[in-house]
């Protein structure tokens, strides 16, 4: 996932594999029904967008904050996959404890990760994101640039 993330970009990738994702959580409880081995490729698919997506979190922090934030970022980012790593299995428990299907507990973890695109396609500048070293704020772009070091003096 990585490598595919250096040619187009983390935040791509990230909402690709995660749209893969919810695509096959939506689509599970149809095709679990008719077709219980769907199971197998399913556990294959979702294992692969799983470890994907964790590689990719900690590679997506550089372009959300600054270098100085990156160890607050890595932990709030660890510390949120383990509250979902937790919590995910009681909520679904609940939900099927409620409807009485597992239908809903796919449904529920697939709008996750679809919520979660949808925050990605917000602009990293609205979290307050400042410059870091080789970059400044270009306000005509309204964004954070990379320095043009071409013209400037070193020590």
């Amino acid at each position: 996932y990585n490598a595919l993330a250096d040619r187009l970009g983390r935040r791509k990738v990230w909402m690709l594999a995660s749209m893969g994702y919810a695509l096959i959580d939506f689509a599970l409880p149809f095709l679990w029904t008719s077709y219980p081995a769907a199971m197998y490729p399913y556990a294959v698919l979702a294992g692969g967008f799983t470890g994907g997506l964790n590689s990719l979190m900690v590679t997506l922090a550089p372009e959300v904050v600054s270098p100085e934030q990156m160890g607050q970022a890595v932990s709030v980012s660890t510390a949120t996959l383990g509250l979902g790593t937790f919590a995910g299995p009681v909520i679904a428990g609940a939900i099927f404890d409620s409807l009485g299907s597992y239908r809903g507990g796919w449904w529920f973890a697939a709008s996750c990760l679809c919520s979660g695109c949808l925050l990605l396609l917000v602009p990293v500048e609205w979290f307050g994101r400042q410059p870091g070293p080789g970059e400044v704020w270009n306000p005509k772009q309204n964004k954070i640039v990379k320095a043009n070091t071409k013209n400037m003096r070193t020590r």
